[in-house]
């Protein structure tokens, strides 16, 4: 059914529930981003629409902007915007802070610490910062995502068609020095990939100069691979059990409207409703958000 959803499925949808709904409406990405916003956003004005993908969701707020639609706006991943490719120039879009929703979500002051407190043996997390020498596990994964964000974006800039979606970095993590084995990452990398065109040492070679040029390991790091790499993390050396999917779930239900407010999403969404007379965001204790 989703494959049949594009741009146009959208805009029809809309006009359908401007029939009988006059409310501002925020066009998603999917269903993880609805679970994170709605508990926050005011449902007497406002209410999210998923559209099942970056390329769909930036296709119909192009044809929401060509016809002039009142009151929709696009909540977009940031994704490589302003790497590979350049923004979309509209007053109805939206970019997360980071990567995408996921990556800042985790990037909320204190939000990681929490989830891990209630995940995770306490002396294990104390003992493993110490070897580490780091300040977080949240430090630690953002390190390792980075280098196959890295690798994410070679492969797209160079055409490589690199196979990297749902990546197992577990398979590729140095769990001497928690970091990445740049070979292990290019034979994972290349086996995953039919009929790859490059080789173990030249992949490794690109990783390596990649790594070596990030000036801001976040701006890298995509939300599943971080959340992948928390897991990881946790199952390893932590005394945690959860998985990936379940410390996606419990990243949202501890978003809390503190955490939103510290982004800037938060602020430029309120903006944009402002302006257009709308009062986006719930306040506590309207909002059904977890608080702290």
């Amino acid at each position: 059914m989703q494959d049949s959803i594009d741009a146009d499925t959208i805009i029809s949808e809309i006009d359908m529930i401007r029939t009988n709904d006059s409310r501002a409406i925020v066009l998603v990405e999917g269903p993880e981003d609805i679970a994170a916003l709605d508990p926050h956003l005011k449902e007497s004005e406002c209410f999210t629409l998923p559209t099942t993908g970056n390329s769909i969701l930036m296709g119909a707020i192009r044809i929401a902007d060509d016809r002039r639609m009142a009151k929709v706006v696009a909540i977009s991943d940031l994704d490589w915007t302003g790497i590979l490719y350049p923004a979309y120039n509209s007053p109805n879009v939206i970019y997360t802070d980071d990567y995408d929703l996921d990556a800042t979500l985790m990037n909320c002051p204190g939000i990681v610490s929490r989830i891990t407190s209630s995940h995770c043996d306490r002396e294990k997390v104390r003992q493993l910062l110490e070897r580490t020498g780091t300040g977080s596990i949240f430090y630690l994964a953002t390190q390792i995502s980075a280098i196959i964000g890295a690798l994410r974006l070679a492969s797209i800039r160079d055409g490589l068609q690199l196979k990297l979606r749902h990546f197992p970095v577990e398979k590729v993590i140095d769990w001497q020095t928690y970091t990445v084995d740049p070979r292990k990452l290019a034979v994972e990398a290349i086996t995953r990939t039919t009929n790859c065109s490059i080789s173990p040492d030249e992949l490794e070679m690109i990783i390596k100069s990649e790594a070596a040029q990030i000036l801001n390991p976040l701006r890298y790091c995509s939300g599943h691979d971080l959340i992948a790499t928390f897991a990881t993390i946790i199952r390893r050396s932590c005394g945690g059990s959860a998985g990936a999917d379940s410390l996606s779930r419990a990243l949202r239900a501890a978003f809390s409207c503190a955490d939103l407010q510290s982004t800037g999403l938060y602020f430029k969404l309120d903006s944009w409703a402002k302006d257009r007379g709308i009062n986006a965001w719930g306040k506590e204790p309207d909002c059904f958000c977890a608080t702290t």
